[in-house]
């Protein structure tokens, strides 16, 4: 993979070139699009919900809020939640259309995978951008709608890539000419590029590094000024951009803890193993789950060493070997590896507390594997003579064809909640979070009593889950076990406190146990945690109006209201609970509030009016 190559992507001479790319291509797209139809009309699945952007933020302030302030959204990449604001403008929560743009998106990255690997003279190019496109292990990106980070910042990251090849192209030792003319403009342009990569999703800050090591290929040598110090910029912004991120992960989206304390041996262990999993699974595609099972990771087990020392003898055997196989398969390597960092566990990721390898997370890695796949291919293709003759194209079509089905078979998974729990469960059977949000989706559809058997699976597995503490004192509330609701709730606020959720729901077991000054000190809590939420705004003024504190009853039915103001139904129950127990003026009020933020609001008007009646009589 050393030198330039000519004819590596020769096509048929009974059609113009441009033609019968053209014509590839689109044919590779239909394909794609094939492949990926069974998740096309599929619903949200874990997380969805969290990044297609809330009604809330519906709306040019919106817009601004997901630039302006980190806790507005699920992460903070405002590039990628502005593509789901403007989604969600467009089509609502109508699943279609953001599958159809992440299909869209991918397929324009493995074009401009072909175009990079193309330019940069690599046997088998297009091979390489169909495997990149059709490959099974990418479907986790494409078929889940949260992905679209990758997609869209995949776009961006090759984008700035190929931008930067144009101001810079990697010319061979033989054929560097170090006083040819550089053209700025492409550098502008890649500096741009980059930064919206980064502003979509940040595992995109490897690009200057896997620069350098396209250069080291090509050249053979870095030089200090003409190669190091150009991407400087680059590296300074994908610095501050990781450390940003890796900030609000520890702070806002609690990445740290006891759950998250490794030493530096154990994060070596974990990062050894995820790269030889992370391989495994490009060559050999089976058993890909949306989440496996996590490792033990124990410093003191002999064994688990062998994994990351087998990576560094790969390393080394490559470097001793690369004067007689190449550079190529060094850098392949470097990058591989390289690129996947950010995954590997040395920095504190949220979804490290349930598994330590994800396929999404190797979307832009495996390039260098599929490359390297490629371009062996055509070697062996060329060592039997059929490169470039019919039985050349049937095998590369072959292959391509196997991976095509085996991504529409996996695409399967994805077209619903319980499809893709109940598939993760049978693949990775001590998967407790996949039992806990199996029971979260069984119980927002009505089956409370299959809810509650998953969640105690998943206390089985991890009863240090205060998700899954959380959920069965949710469902066990909804079947009024308040007693069993209160133990679970008081368990999921021990193991984690300060997290909103637990004490809303606790308030509302000890109201309904009378036991009311518990209650608004829960709610209150709660509110202190995430003020927010107009629901427990409403469950706070119920208390409030039970205690006869209907002033502060009222002020919270108003910030409810200012933030939903559908909610005058539930402020009408309030009044009519209020006139059931005799309290007719304290009603009055309620349904008064009602009817400012809906003046034709029937029911309520008959409410007030009835009050009126009642404070009359008692007058008189």
């Amino acid at each position: 993979m050393n030198n330039p190559g000519t004819g590596d992507d020769r096509q048929p001479g009974w059609l113009p070139p441009r033609l019968t790319v053209a014509l590839l291509f689109l044919g590779i797209a239909a394909l794609t699009f094939w492949a990926y139809a069974p998740a096309l009309n599929g619903s949200q699945l874990w997380d969805d919900d969290q990044h297609i952007t809330r009604p809330e933020l519906r709306d040019v302030e919106g817009l601004g809020r997901i630039w302006t302030d980190p806790h507005a959204t699920e992460q903070y990449y405002p590039l990628s939640h502005s593509a789901f604001w403007v989604q969600s403008m467009l089509w609502g929560d109508q699943t279609l259309g953001f599958h159809v743009v992440n299909v869209a998106l991918h397929i324009l990255n493995a074009l401009l995978v072909w175009i990079i690997l193309r330019r940069l003279c690599v046997p088998g190019a297009f091979v390489a951008g169909a495997l990149f496109v059709l490959h099974p292990v990418q479907v986790e990106s494409v078929a889940w709608m949260t992905e679209l980070k990758n997609t869209l910042s995949g776009f961006f990251y090759l984008a700035a890539m190929w931008a930067y090849l144009r101001f810079d192209p990697p010319r061979d030792e033989q054929a560097a000419d170090p006083l040819k003319r550089r053209h700025w403009a492409w550098y502008g342009a890649a500096l741009a590029l980059f930064t919206c990569a980064l502003l979509a999703k940040t595992v995109t800050a490897s690009m200057p590094a896997a620069m350098l090591i396209i250069i080291w290929w090509k050249r053979g040598r870095v030089s200090f000024k003409r190669d190091v110090v150009p991407l400087i910029p680059f590296f300074v912004i994908g610095i501050v951009m990781g450390l940003v991120t890796v900030h609000f992960e520890r702070e806002i989206w609690g990445s740290k803890g006891a759950k998250f304390d490794f030493s530096m041996p154990e994060r070596v262990l974990i990062a050894g193993r995820a790269v030889w999993f992370y391989l495994w699974k490009l060559i050999w595609p089976t058993e890909l789950a949306f989440f496996y099972t996590r490792w033990t990771i124990d410093a003191g087990q002999w064994w688990q060493y062998l994994y990351p020392a087998g990576a560094v003898a790969l390393l080394a055997t490559l470097w001793s070997m690369r004067h007689r196989i190449g550079r190529g398969p060094l850098a392949a390597a470097l990058f591989f590896g390289g690129t996947l960092v950010p995954a590997l566990g040395f920095f504190n990721l949220y979804w490290q507390l349930y598994t330590f390898a994800c396929d999404h997370m190797q979307y832009l890695a495996c390039i260098a594997v599929f490359a390297v796949a490629a371009a062996c291919l055509v070697g062996v293709l060329k060592t039997l003579g059929t490169w470039g003759t019919p039985q050349g194209y049937i095998a590369c079509a072959a292959i391509i064809l196997l991976c095509a089905y085996l991504t529409h078979q996996q695409s399967r998974i994805y077209t619903g909640v319980e499809t893709l729990w109940r598939d993760t469960l049978k693949k990775s059977p001590q998967m407790w979070m996949a039992y806990n949000n199996l029971g979260v989706h069984l119980a927002n559809t009505q089956r409370v009593d299959e809810a509650i058997i998953q969640y105690h699976k998943a206390l089985e597995l991890n009863p240090e889950s205060e998700h899954a503490h959380y959920n069965l004192g949710s469902v066990l509330l909804m079947k009024n076990d308040l007693n069993g609701a209160i133990g679970e709730l008081k368990e999921a606020i021990r193991i984690r406190p300060g997290v909103p959720g637990p004490y809303g729901n606790l308030g509302v077991a000890y109201s309904k146990q009378g036991r009311l000054t518990e209650a608004e000190e829960c709610l209150r809590k709660d509110l202190e945690l995430a003020p927010e939420q107009p629901y427990q705004r409403i469950s706070l003024a119920s208390v409030l109006d039970q205690q006869g504190k209907t002033e502060l009853a009222l002020e919270e039915c108003t910030r409810a209201l200012t933030a939903k103001p559908d909610l005058v139904t539930k402020v009408n129950e309030l009044g009519l609970a209020l006139l059931k127990q005799g309290k007719a003026e304290q009603a009055l009020a309620h349904f008064n509030l009602a009817l400012r933020y809906k003046s034709d609001y029937f029911e309520a008007d008959a409410n007030r009016k009835w009050a009126e009646a009642l404070i009359k009589q008692s007058q008189k």
